[in-house]
């Protein structure tokens, strides 16, 4: 819970909007990838990683974090952004040093993790201070994906996924070659985000309206798990697609 709401608005991967490209890692030059005629990466092989890289994405309580769960559950290899930014934040973590320099040691508990909640409340409506977060938690995070992609590069995982919130927004969609869309209805949706702790209707309004549309989100996606009619349904979806779409990219880019 509060690890989205901080997450959600800290831009991960920045990607050249017009050129679809990979970026190996910040200090590198991009890679230009082969892009299909709808603009998407369908490189296969993923010229940085070696492995199909698939984007996993969804709006606020679409039912992203269990479908990842399931995905693990079949044992393909999931890099989490939120909860690596969890970890950056807890107590010794690679940002609460860098995050307390910033904006006050009062934005620690007393055990010295970042309150996420304090931050999330302080940067969710200037922009100013979302940059200065950004410019801290985007590089940490980048590291992160990529000694994960290249630690499964390594093992030879045929395959591996990346759960990012805002996929498509930060551009993170351009090092996918395959992109999955976890979708609700919108009264389901809206039902789901006010059940959590400490969510409102002024709140799950402006979150919503920080996110780009589940329709465009749809119309950019190469597959879509509609989670609103429960769990088996969902997984069955999730087994189409790896089945289907994914092992189809697999075989034509072996």
């Amino acid at each position: 819970g509060h690890t989205r709401g901080i997450y959600n608005v800290v831009t991960c991967i920045a990607v050249n909007d017009k050129i679809p490209i990979t970026a190996c890692s910040r200090n590198d030059d991009p890679v230009v990838s082969r892009v299909g005629i709808d603009g998407r990466n369908h490189s296969g092989k993923n010229v940085c990683y070696g492995n199909l890289v698939i984007g996993l994405t969804g709006g606020i309580a679409t039912g992203k974090s269990t479908t990842a769960a399931m995905i693990r559950d079949r044992g393909i290899p999931l890099h989490d952004a939120d909860a690596a930014v969890h970890d950056m934040m807890a107590a010794g973590g690679l940002a609460t040093g860098s995050v307390a320099e910033a904006f006050g040691d009062d934005i620690l508990t007393a055990d010295g993790a970042v309150d996420r909640q304090r931050l999330g409340r302080a940067v969710f409506a200037e922009s100013a201070l979302r940059k200065r977060l950004e410019a801290i938690i985007h590089p940490l995070v980048a590291d992160d994906r990529d000694r994960f992609l290249e630690m499964h590069r390594k093992a030879g995982a045929p395959l591996v996924v990346l759960d990012i919130p805002l996929l498509f927004e930060t551009g993170g969609d351009a090092i996918c070659d395959f992109v999955i869309l976890c979708s609700a209805p919108d009264g389901i949706q809206r039902e789901r985000a006010l059940a959590r702790n400490g969510m409102t209707e002024t709140k799950l309004d402006a979150i919503l309206a920080s996110q780009m549309p589940l329709a465009e989100k749809r119309a950019r996606a190469n597959a879509e798990i509609d989670t609103g009619s429960g769990l088996d349904k969902a997984e069955a979806m999730l087994d189409s697609i790896l089945d289907g779409q994914v092992r189809q990219l697999r075989q034509e880019t072996d």
